[in-house]
């Protein structure tokens, strides 16, 4: 009896290590996904700004 109330024990602290493992790795995926969405919209903005900016550099350099 005593090996059966060990192992439900370390069973216990294994699911609980589990569930700590799992929040962490939910947070740091979250926060990685943020970071990728912010690349995303970093880069269009500055295609789109560069796309609006670059007609009126070349009139001014080939003229």
């Amino acid at each position: 009896m005593v090996e059966y109330a060990a192992t439900k024990a370390y069973i216990a602290g294994l699911r609980a290590c589990t569930k700590v493992d799992i929040a962490d790795l939910r947070a740091s995926t979250k926060a990685e996904i943020a970071e990728a969405k912010n690349a995303i919209i970093l880069r269009v903005v500055s295609a789109i700004f560069i796309a609006q900016l670059l007609p009126s550099l070349l009139k001014l350099f080939t003229n």
